[in-house]
């Protein structure tokens, strides 16, 4: 929102001192860091889901072990539907006291619920609907005294840019108003197509949020051939290109402790990194580095037929957060708890918290 323009003499006494100064275009940015701890960056962010069965584990037991590490949670639990209806809640409030009690913010992650063939945001479209679905978050976010939002909206056309700003900034207004956290996660926008991270005004997001998250995974996904979720290189040019749209303490990196196990010219499985490792040893399969990628990875064979696994260890976990303190970012996101190997947590103990 641009200030009021008096007079010429306000104008040059006031405003042209934050132009010339290095951080000028960032004003926003001279807040204190959001998250509520001061020196102590970057802070830890963790992503919790309450698990869908089998080896896709709930958050619930490594956000206990290991509460003492985490400034931030943000929980999945709300969807919103095509028509702006919010859907699938899965709120629960043990979570959110254990939290509070511990001084960890929970900052809710709203997501929108996918359709193959239709419109992934379709409630983005008009003014209404936005004022819609914004009421119903602020709805919930009262009623169950979160500490702020995650807007995580994906796989959105191009065209709707605009829109995902408009919803942005008054979703920001409204949140600020309640002295509330506003984060937005987005995707990579280098070697990503612009279908996918198009939709993404970086630089009108983060004037907005008091935060954005970047999702600097899935490189290769499920539908690709197989190869490095999180390639190091690819990571850090996309860490530098969000930068010169934000200043380091409006950034967030997120990390996976996840990979993707891929039969021969199928579909690749979504696995934790805790699973990758167990069916190695299960396999007796050695896992072996990528120099290039600066990932895990590990090939086994089931019934003849020969699958290629790649995941994030706690070395390549350990470099995202080398990079995140080398950049001076705001803090790591871990997606998700539960979903990494246990060496993670010593080395945040120690690579963060020295």
């Amino acid at each position: 929102m641009r200030r009021p323009w008096f007079t010429s003499l306000l104008f040059l006494f006031l405003i042209l001192p934050l132009l010339i100064s290095p951080v000028g275009c960032f004003s926003r940015a001279q807040r204190k860091p959001p998250l509520g701890i001061i020196g102590a960056m970057p802070q830890v962010i963790a992503f919790y889901e309450k698990g869908w069965g089998g080896f896709l584990v709930g958050s619930w037991e490594a956000f206990k072990a290991n509460a003492g590490q985490i400034q931030t949670i943000s929980p999945f639990w709300h969807s919103i539907d095509g028509q702006g209806e919010l859907v699938d809640s899965k709120f629960e409030k043990e979570v959110l006291d254990f939290a509070h009690s511990r001084n960890i913010k929970v900052v809710a992650l709203f997501n929108n619920k996918k359709y193959p063939e239709g419109d992934n945001g379709a409630f983005l479209r008009n003014e209404a609907d936005r004022k819609k679905v914004i009421d119903r978050i602020l709805a919930v976010l009262d009623q169950n005294g979160y500490d702020g939002v995650n807007v995580d909206f994906e796989l959105l056309k191009p065209d709707l840019k605009e829109a995902l700003t408009d919803f942005v900034d008054k979703l920001s207004a409204a949140l600020h108003g309640k002295n509330k956290l506003l984060a937005v996660s987005v995707f990579p926008q280098v070697d990503v197509s612009p279908e996918i991270s198009g939709v993404y005004d970086y630089a009108s997001l983060a004037k907005a949020a008091d935060y954005l998250v970047l999702m600097a995974y899935d490189k290769h996904h499920e539908q690709s051939p197989p190869g490095p979720v999180a390639p190091l290189k690819w990571t850090e040019d996309n860490v530098s290109h969000a930068l010169k749209f934000m200043p380091a303490n409006k950034l967030a990196l997120a990390i996976g402790s996840y990979g993707y196990d891929w039969p021969p010219g199928g579909k690749g499985e979504y696995i934790p990194a805790s699973e990758a490792l167990r069916r190695a040893q299960q396999a007796a399969a050695d896992v072996q580095w990528d120099e290039d990628s600066q990932q895990a990875f590990f090939t086994y064979s089931v019934g003849g037929e020969k699958h290629q696994v790649w995941f994030q260890n706690a070395a390549s976990v350990r470099q995202k957060i080398d990079l995140a303190k080398k950049k001076r970012l705001l803090a790591i996101a871990l997606w998700r708890l539960g979903f990494e190997e246990p060496e993670v947590w010593n080395i945040i103990k120690s690579d963060l918290r020295k």
